[in-house]
C-alpha cells in the first residue's frame, strides 16, 4: 500500500517539474488551458499508478501465492500448505477429519520455530524493493522541486501559481488600476489645468469635468504608451473631474480649487539705530532702497501677502538660514539685527506649500562697523622728566564717531632696578560728546619715587557703543632725574639764559640806535614839512601833515622788533623762576645765588614797566593815524626808554654771568661732596670685609666720575680767567689738583679691590674722600670770595655814584646862584669854562644816574632810595 501511495504521489512533483521546465520555454499565459490540462494529467497519472499498483502489486498477494512461496521456501511439496489450509476450513465428505488434523499438525510442526518474516521470503523481498523504489522516487522529485522553488522563486511562482487555480487561469487577468495626477489640487485662477493619466491596457480615456455654475464637459484622448495627458482650460471656479477608460473603468472624482497667486502686497521697513548713535529711526514703504546702517542697528519688517502664509523670512546667499518672521494670517512681522553686509532675499510660502510667485527685490544691507575711539596725548609731546613738585600737566585729544562715555588715566611706577609698581587708575569724566579735549594733572607726590625712577602713564577712553570699545594712547615716560643730572640741567639752563641775555643786550643796542636814527629822520622830515607849509598855505589841505609810506614802514618794523624783544624778556623772566626751581631741586639753593637771581628779576620787572607798554601803544596809535608829530614824540620817548633798557640789559647780563659762575662753582662743590660721601661709604665697606667684583666696579665708576669732575674744574678755571677772576681761578685750580689726586687714589683703590686687598683699597679710598672734601671746601671758599669781591665792587661803585651825585648837586647850586645874580643885576659875561662846566655837570649827572641805578639794583631797598634821589637831582640839572 505504501509503495502504491508513494508511486501515485510522485505524479505531483513530476507535474511541477514539468511546469517549471515548460515555463522556461513557454510561460503560462492568461487565459490558457495548460494549467488545467496539467492538473488533469496529474490526477490521471496518479489514478493510473494506483490502479496499476493495486492490480500488479496488491492483487497478486492472495493465499495461494503466499502458500506457494511458503512451500518453495520450506522445500515442501507443491500444494501441501495450500491443502492443509483448505482442509482446516472444510473437510470434504468421505475424508477423515483426523487425518486432516494430523496433516495440518504436521505442516504446523514443519513451520514451528520459523520466523514469520521468512515464511514467504520471496514475496516479502519483492514488496520491500517496490516500496523503497517508490519512496526514493517521491523524495527525489520532492527535493528537486523544492530546490528549484528556492532557487528561482519568481519563476516557480509564475509556473506553479496557475496550476493552483487553473479555472481562474481560464479568464483574462484584470487590467492595472489607472493612476491620475495630480488628483485634488489648487491652480491659479484663470490658468489651464493638466491631468496626467496612466492607463495600462486601455486604448483610450475620457476626461469629464464640471465647473461650478457650468455644464459638464468631456475630452477624449488616446492612450499612447499607457499614458495620456488631458487639459481642463481656464479654471475660474471650483471644478470636479474624473476619468472613464475604454474598458469601462471609472476613477473617483477629484476637485480642482482655483487660487489667487501668492504675491507680496505690502511691505514696510523701519531702521532703528542704536541709542548711542543719537539718530532718529528711518521708515521706508514699498520699494526699499539699499540700507547703510551702523552695527547694532535693528531692522523691523512688516508686510502682507495675497494669501495666508505658512512661513515668511529672509535668506542670505552665503548662509543657510536667516531671520524668520511671525505669521498672522496673510500678514507677517518681525525684527532682526544684521551682523554683516549682504543681500537678503525674501522667502514666503503659503499654507499649501507654494512659494511666492513674483519675489520682491532683495533687501540690500551694508553694515558699517562702529569705529573704535581714538585718543592722543598732545602734551607732553615726548618722554620727558618730572620736576620735584611731582606734578605733570597732561593734555590729550579724544575722538569717536558717535560719543565718548568714559576715560581713565592709568599710571604706574618703574624703579631703577626694573621693578614695576601697581597701576593707578584715575577716572576722567566725559560728557558723551564725540570729541573731548582732556586736561588733567598727574600727581605723583604719593608714589614714593626716588631719583632715577620712571613714572609711565597712558590715557584710556571708552565709547558709548553697546560693545564699549576702548582705545589707549601711547605710553609716556616721566623720569625723575638724579641729583647730579639735576645740577647739570640747572647749569645748562643758566648757560642758555646767559646766551639769551647777551643776545637781548645786542638786540636792545641795535633797537636803541635804530630808534635814534628814525627819530632824527622823522624830526628832519617834520621840519621840512613845516617849512613847506609856511611857504604854501594850501599844503595842509593837500595832506602835507601825513607821513609818507617809508617812514611808517620803518617805524612799524622797529615797533615789531620792540614787541618781539619784550616778549623774549617776558619769557626770560619766566625762565628765571624755572631756573630758581631747578636749582632748588638740585640742592643749589644758596643765599648769595638766590639774591643774584632776585636782582635779575627786579631788573626785568623794571624793564617791563607799564610806561614802556604805554609808549609802545602811543607809537602804534601814531602809526595808525599817520601823525608825524605824534610819531616824533613817541620815537623820542621810545629811544629814551630803549636806552634805559639797554643799560639794564647790560647790568642783567653782568648779573647773569656772575650768577652762572656762582652756580657752576656751587654745582662742582656739591658734586665733590657727593663723591666724597660715596667714596667714604665704599671705603668703610671694603675695610669691613674682603671686596668683591661689585665693589671693585663701584670703585672704578667713582674714579671715572672724579676724572670727569677734574675736567669740569679745568673748564671752569678757563672760564673764570676769561672773565678776569684770577683769584677765583687759582682757587679752582687748587680744587682741580685735589680732585686729580683723589682720582689717582681712587684708581689705585680700584686696582687693590680687584686684587681683593681690602685694607689698602680702604686706605686709598679714605684718602681720596678726604681730597674730595678739601676740593669741595676750596670751591666753597672760592665762591664766597667771588661773592665778596662782587659785593666790594658794588660798594665801590655806590660810593663813586654818591660822590658824583654830590658833585653834581654842588654844580647845580652854583648854576642857581649865578642865575639869581643875573636876574638881579646886569648880565655878566660867562666865566671861562662855565658852559663847559654845565655840559660836564650834565654828563656827570647822567653818569651818576646810571651808576646809581646799577648799584641800587644790586644793594636792595636802601640803595634804590639813593638811586631815586640821584635821578631827581639829574632831572633838576637837566631843567637848569
Amino acid at each position: 500500500v505504501i509503495a502504491v501511495a508513494f508511486s501515485a504521489l510522485c505524479a505531483l512533483p513530476a507535474a511541477l517539474l514539468f511546469a517549471w521546465l515548460l515555463g522556461l520555454v513557454y510561460p503560462w499565459s492568461r487565459p490558457g488551458y495548460g494549467p488545467l490540462l496539467l492538473d488533469g494529467l496529474v490526477f490521471v497519472a496518479a489514478a493510473a499508478l494506483v490502479y496499476i499498483g493495486i492490480g500488479r502489486w496488491l492483487g497478486v498477494l492472495d493465499e495461494a501465492a503466499v502458500a506457494a512461496d511458503a512451500e518453495r521456501t520450506a522445500g515442501m511439496p507443491e500444494g501441501s500448505v495450500r491443502g492443509a489450509l483448505e482442509l482446516s476450513r472444510l473437510v470434504p465428505d468421505g475424508t477423515s477429519s483426523a487425518l486432516a488434523r494430523r496433516a495440518e499438525a504436521e505442516i504446523g510442526q514443519r513451520f514451528a520455530g520459523v520466523s514469520p518474516h521468512t515464511v514467504a521470503a520471496t514475496l516479502r523481498t519483492r514488496t520491500r524493493r517496490r516500496r523503497a523504489t517508490a519512496t526514493a522516487a517521491l523524495v527525489t522529485l520532492t527535493l528537486t522541486t523544492a530546490l528549484l522553488g528556492f532557487a528561482a522563486p519568481e519563476h516557480s511562482r509564475a509556473a506553479w501559481s496557475p496550476m493552483a487555480s487553473p479555472v481562474r487561469n481560464l479568464t483574462p487577468p484584470p487590467l492595472p488600476a489607472m493612476t491620475i495626477l495630480p488628483g485634488d489640487a489648487e491652480v491659479h485662477r484663470g490658468s489651464d489645468f493638466a491631468v496626467h493619466v496612466t492607463a495600462p491596457g486601455r486604448t483610450a480615456v475620457t476626461l469629464r469635468w464640471r465647473m461650478q455654475g457650468d455644464v459638464p464637459r468631456a475630452e477624449l484622448s488616446g492612450v499612447v504608451g499607457d499614458s495620456a495627458v488631458l487639459m481642463i482650460p481656464r479654471v475660474d471656479a471650483d471644478t470636479e473631474y474624473w476619468i472613464e477608460a475604454s474598458d469601462g473603468t471609472v476613477s473617483r472624482r477629484y476637485r480642482v480649487t482655483p487660487t489667487d497667486p501668492l504675491l507680496l502686497a505690502d511691505i514696510a521697513v523701519d531702521v532703528i539705530y542704536p541709542r548711542h548713535a543719537g539718530r532718529p529711526s528711518d521708515h521706508f514703504q514699498g520699494d526699499i532702497p539699499p540700507l547703510e546702517v551702523l552695527a547694532g542697528t535693528q531692522i523691523a519688517v512688516r508686510g502682507r501677502a495675497t494669501r495666508d502664509l505658512a512661513a515668511a523670512g529672509l535668506h542670505t546667499a552665503d548662509t543657510d538660514g536667516g531671520p524668520s518672521f511671525t505669521i498672522d494670517g496673510a500678514g507677517f512681522s518681525g525684527a532682526f539685527t544684521p551682523m554683516r553686509s549682504g543681500s537678503y532675499s525674501w522667502h514666503l510660502r503659503d499654507i499649501s506649500g507654494g512659494d511666492v510667485e513674483v519675489a520682491p527685490t532683495p533687501l540690500h544691507i551694508v553694515v558699517v562697523p562702529d569705529a573704535p575711539p581714538h585718543v592722543e596725548i598732545t602734551f607732553p609731546v615726548t618722554d620727558t622728566v618730572i620736576d620735584a613738585s611731582m606734578r605733570q600737566a597732561i593734555v590729550a585729544d579724544a575722538r569717536d564717531d558717535f560719543g565718548l562715555a568714559a576715560g581713565a588715566l592709568v599710571s604706574w611706577r618703574v624703579g631703577r632696578a626694573g621693578d614695576t609698581g601697581e597701576q593707578v587708575v584715575e577716572p576722567i569724566a566725559l560728557n558723551g560728546d564725540d570729541h573731548a579735549l582732556i586736561r588733567g594733572l598727574l600727581d605723583a607726590s604719593a608714589r614714593d619715587m626716588v631719583p632715577g625712577d620712571t613714572l609711565k602713564f597712558f590715557i584710556r577712553v571708552t565709547d558709548t557703543s553697546p560693545a564699549r570699545q576702548t582705545a589707549e594712547s601711547r605710553t609716556v615716560s616721566l623720569r625723575l632725574p638724579g641729583m647730579a643730572e639735576l645740577r647739570e640741567q640747572s647749569v645748562e639752563r643758566a648757560d642758555a639764559m646767559l646766551d639769551d641775555a647777551a643776545r637781548f643786550a645786542t638786540t636792545a643796542a641795535e633797537l636803541q640806535q635804530t630808534a635814534r636814527d628814525l627819530e632824527r629822520r622823522t624830526s628832519a622830515a617834520n621840519a621840512r614839512r613845516q617849512a613847506e607849509r609856511q611857504r604854501d598855505a594850501r599844503s595842509a589841505e593837500s595832506g602835507g601833515q601825513r607821513m609818507d609810506y617809508q617812514e611808517a614802514a620803518a617805524a612799524r618794523q622797529m615797533l615789531e622788533r620792540q614787541d618781539e624783544l619784550v616778549q623774549q624778556m617776558e619769557a626770560m623772566r619766566r625762565d628765571l623762576d624755572a631756573l630758581e626751581r631747578a636749582m632748588e631741586r638740585a640742592g643749589l639753593r644758596d643765599a648769595e645765588l638766590m639774591q643774584r637771581l632776585e636782582e635779575m628779576r627786579q631788573l626785568y620787572d623794571e624793564m617791563l614797566t607799564p610806561e614802556m607798554r604805554q609808549q609802545m601803544e602811543a607809537l602804534r596809535a601814531a602809526l595808525e593815524e599817520l601823525d608825524p608829530q605824534a610819531l616824533q614824540q613817541a620815537l623820542e620817548q621810545m629811544a629814551q626808554q630803549q636806552e634805559e633798557m639797554k643799560e639794564q640789559l647790560d647790568r642783567s647780563l653782568e648779573l647773569m654771568r656772575r650768577a652762572a659762575a656762582e652756580q657752576q662753582i656751587n654745582n662742582l662743590a656739591q658734586e665733590a661732596r657727593e663723591l666724597a660721601t660715596q667714596q667714604q661709604a665704599l671705603a668703610e665697606s671694603m675695610a669691613e670685609r674682603e671686596p668683591g667684583p661689585e665693589q671693585a666696579q663701584a670703585q672704578q665708576d667713582l674714579a671715572e666720575r672724579t676724572d670727569q669732575l677734574t675736567e669740569a674744574l679745568a673748564g671752569m678755571q678757563e672760564k673764570l680767567r676769561e672773565q678776569g677772576e684770577q683769584q677765583t681761578a687759582e682757587s679752582t685750580q687748587q680744587a682741580q689738583a685735589s680732585t686729580a689726586q683723589a682720582g689717582e687714589q681712587m684708581q689705585q683703590a680700584a686696582e687693590d679691590a680687584a686684587r681683593r686687598d681690602g685694607e689698602k683699597a680702604a686706605e686709598q679710598g679714605e684718602q681720596a674722600a678726604e681730597q674730595l672734601r678739601q676740593a669741595a671746601q676750596t670751591l666753597d671758599e672760592a665762591r664766597e670770595a667771588l661773592a665778596d669781591e662782587w659785593k666790594q665792587d658794588a660798594r665801590n661803585s655806590m660810593e663813586q655814584a654818591t660822590r658824583d651825585a654830590l658833585s653834581l648837586a654842588e654844580r647845580q647850586q652854583q648854576l642857581l646862584d649865578r642865575m639869581k645874580q643875573e636876574e638881579q643885576g646886569a648880565p655878566q659875561p660867562p666865566q671861562p669854562g662855565q658852559q663847559a662846566d654845565q655840559q660836564s655837570g650834565q654828563g656827570q649827572q647822567q653818569s651818576g644816574q646810571q651808576q646809581g641805578g646799577q648799584q641800587g639794583q644790586q644793594q636792595g631797598g636802601q640803595q634804590g632810595q639813593q638811586q631815586g634821589g640821584q635821578q631827581q637831582g639829574g632831572q633838576q640839572g637837566q631843567q637848569q
